[in-house]
């Protein structure tokens, strides 16, 4: 979030000093927020009038244009100097980016965290998507589930997570690997190069996969 320093401390009301400095900007302004439709599933109450803002989007720029992001827990905007906006609060700038050597560097006015379970919405997903995309990361998975690899000599386990509030099946490919097994041992549904895998709400299935 920037707010972090080289020693692991929380600086309060402003960004660390590595983070500024590496990007070229400095904090305009800080503030918590409502989370949407004014719920307090995570938020306590209001100690006073005022002390929130009203639940709001930020909307993409540059790059990100079209692009949206429900703001949550905190919003922060910046003096952007020559970093490039990618997030805005109305005129004012509220992410960034910049390309430092060969690498980027990226910072969010906001904890976009609420929007994977609480506030589960697709146009927060798109964004996170399009951003890791920009950075050359790709998904493993090209589907709903989400895939995590756990890599051996001759074979992987394959971690399927279904994160969605719904009961679902999905065509997994196999790739090069020719041998396909349940971790614990339930039946496995090929189909030509690839395997049918149902997992319900908020599951997980693991397959390992073999040469």
């Amino acid at each position: 979030m920037g707010r972090i320093n080289e020693n692991g401390f929380s600086v309060r009301g402003e960004i660390n000093l590595i983070t500024r400095n590496a990007l070229g900007i400095s904090q305009k302004s800080f503030q918590l927020i409502n989370e949407p439709n004014n719920e307090h599933r995570w938020m306590p109450g209001e100690r006073t009038w005022g002390e929130y803002l009203e639940p709001s989007k930020l909307i993409g720029a540059g790059a990100f244009n079209g692009d949206s992001v429900t703001a949550n827990f905190y919003l922060q905007t910046f003096n952007s100097g020559d970093a490039e906006p990618i997030l805005k609060y109305g005129k004012d700038v509220a992410g960034v980016s910049k390309k430092i050597g060969n690498g980027k560097m990226i910072l969010l006015g906001t904890f976009i965290g609420y929007n994977a379970t609480a506030h589960t919405n697709e146009a927060t997903n798109h964004f996170v998507e399009n951003l890791v995309t920009s950075c050359g990361v790709k998904k493993e998975n090209k589907g709903k589930l989400l895939l995590r690899r756990r890599i051996g000599n001759n074979r992987e386990a394959w971690i399927l997570i279904n994160a969605t509030d719904k009961d679902f099946s999905e065509m997994i490919d196999l790739e090069q690997w020719k041998n396909v097994k349940d971790l614990f041992n339930e039946p496995v549904e090929k189909n030509g190069n690839g395997i049918k895998v149902t997992i319900k709400s908020l599951d997980v299935k693991v397959l390992i996969v073999s040469k």
